[in-house]
This record gives structure tokens, C-alpha cells and sequence, in this order.
């Protein structure tokens, strides 16, 4: 479970030194030379961290946090509400290019694939055979779409 102050924390680093962009998809890009904090907001966020060593003498080792498609949008959307007035909007743009961007069967193509690993799992089935199952969409008396 995530602390209230881990948020905070992390709002914070990403206000000062982080970015929001659509790049294929939403992505949170975080670079900095200190270790210990691209590590902790890392544990924080559940996210991969890479290390990628500048290519001009006499510079740091950068470490970078990238989180991409709808991971991202969970955390722009968790965090909004915390960022300065720039920060907003940079995250309304990036997520109103995730909700208009093109997609398939009413699924952006990033948020398709995650569907798709997801079936695959949930069912023990090849990808190509869960491809086959997201066209399958059921709207359930409620008003639902299920899927798969």
C-alpha cells in the first residue's frame, strides 16, 4: 500500500524534475544523477529503473525512470491534483492525446496490448488466441462492456 506522504514525495520530484509527454503512448520521464531518489521513487511508483551514462566528459551518470501507457495515466491522474499550474496542463494534454488517439475496437493501441497480455493471462491462452477474443465484447444488462 502506498503512503499519502509517498505521493506527496513523489508529486514533488516529478514537479520539479520530471516530465509528461505522449510519446505512442503516456509516459512520466524522470532523469536525475542522484541514485537514491530516481530509487526511491522507483519502490514508490512500482517502476523499472535504467542507468544511462551521458556521452560528454566530465558528466554524471544520469538514472532514468520512464513509466509508459496506462500505468502513466493512473499516476498523471493520481498526482494531478498535487502539480503546479504547468504541470496540469501538461498532463490534461498528454491525456487528452491517450483519449483521442487512434484505436481499435474503442482501445488505444497501448491500452489494447496491456488488454490483450492481460486475457492472455487470465485465460493461460497464447497472445495471438486473446487478439481473437478482444473483438468478443458483451454489454451485460448493467450497461458494462466485458471483454474476453
Amino acid at each position: 500500500m502506498i503512503r499519502k506522504e509517498d505521493i506527496y514525495w513523489v508529486a514533488g520530484i516529478l514537479e520539479g524534475e520530471g516530465c509528461f509527454n505522449y510519446y505512442n503512448a503516456p509516459r512520466i520521464f524522470l532523469k536525475m544523477t542522484d541514485y537514491d531518489v530516481v530509487d526511491r521513487v522507483s519502490q514508490i511508483m512500482k517502476a523499472r529503473t535504467t542507468i544511462k551514462k551521458q556521452d560528454k566528459n566530465g558528466w554524471k551518470t544520469c538514472y532514468i525512470l520512464a513509466i509508459n501507457s496506462h500505468v502513466a495515466v493512473g499516476w498523471m491522474m493520481t498526482l494531478y491534483s498535487l502539480m503546479s499550474a504547468r504541470r496540469k496542463e501538461q498532463i490534461r494534454d498528454v491525456l487528452s492525446s491517450w483519449r483521442n488517439a487512434e484505436s481499435h475496437n474503442g482501445f488505444t493501441r497501448a491500452t489494447g496490448k496491456a488488454l490483450i497480455r492481460a486475457i492472455a493471462r487470465k485465460h493461460a491462452i497464447p497472445l495471438h488466441q486473446a487478439k481473437m477474443r478482444v473483438g468478443k465484447c458483451v454489454t451485460g444488462s448493467d450497461g458494462r462492456t466485458y471483454i474476453g
